[in-house]
């Protein structure tokens, strides 16, 4: 399907402005358990103006980000002798669970 991009919703729904849409499907990995967007949107677009999004500003992102690397950690028996790295990782706030394991990032 398409969707709008986040955190530019229109600011009234009677500005007659019509809201751009962009593809949404995603690939997942059944080895490793990445689920990743298939589609990459303009940087021009995606971060045009004052681009407000920082991850650690939401705690609901951050409880989800700390239960996730819990169970990677647990499912995939990370440990010191592991290596984690985050392509795009906005502020850093999921590689901080990961280093407050004890579990070298890059």
């Amino acid at each position: 399907g398409t969707t709008p991009l986040a955190d530019r919703l229109p600011s009234s729904i009677d500005d007659g402005e019509e809201e751009p849409v962009f593809p949404l499907s995603v690939a997942f990995c059944g080895d490793c358990s990445l689920v990743q967007i298939t589609e990459t949107v303009n940087p021009r677009i995606l971060f045009a103006d004052a681009y407000p999004y920082y991850s650690s500003f939401s705690q609901a992102l951050l409880r989800h980000s700390r239960d996730n690397a819990r169970d990677l950690i647990e499912r995939r028996n990370l440990d010191a002798s592991s290596f984690v790295v985050e392509l795009a990782s906005n502020d850093g706030y999921l590689l901080k669970n990961y280093v407050e394991a004890g579990i070298p990032v890059l």
